[in-house]
């Protein structure tokens, strides 16, 4: 995803896209933090040029939010989506989880005041709860899809259950 550059990559057609995702060194997404891949479309987080591009292959289209609009994205470093289409977005500079819809629109923010450094964000769909790796605080944060916050866990260390600057995380389905 590193040498993607934006739509003009699709109308060589498809191939070319996979050519993007796989080889063919070139310029293209800068410095992507977190990717999540869900109703055939990519979402990606962007550290040098912050924003959330989100790669649709079979419209071989590509939109991008959280550069413009109300809510501006300084570092996004994690990103999940929810089964009702809402785009969680943590941002490590803001220190909050942004909500966007598809056209950019935020829907919803928190964690500005528990949150240190939140990178990496995980999605139960079945709970809707959204966990939220804070990797200056060492810990994880759980919050409902209203941004309340449930329950954290961890400290810093080094034995179980304890963290030392953890960056990204991801849950099963158990």
């Amino acid at each position: 995803l590193s040498e993607y550059l934006g739509e003009d990559d699709y109308r060589s057609g498809l191939s070319r896209f996979f050519d993007v995702l796989f080889g063919v060194p070139k310029q293209g997404l800068a410095k992507p933090t977190s990717v999540y891949v869900t109703a055939g479309k990519i979402y990606v987080t962007l550290a040098q040029s912050p924003a959330v591009k989100i790669i649709d292959p079979q419209e071989k289209k590509v939109t991008t939010i959280g550069a413009s609009g109300k809510i501006v994205l300084r570092v996004p470093t994690g990103v999940v989506v929810s089964a009702s289409g809402i785009i969680y977005v943590t941002d490590s500079a803001l220190q909050r989880v942004f909500g966007f819809d598809e056209s950019g629109i935020s829907k919803i923010a928190f964690g500005n005041k528990d949150l240190v450094r939140p990178v990496g964000l995980a999605l139960n769909h079945e709970l809707q709860r959204l966990y939220v790796a804070d990797g200056a605080d060492h810990a994880i944060r759980v919050y409902d899809r209203r941004g309340g916050k449930v329950f954290q866990f961890g400290k810093r260390a080094r034995g179980e259950g304890e963290f030392n600057y953890h960056t990204f995380l991801t849950i099963d389905r158990r």
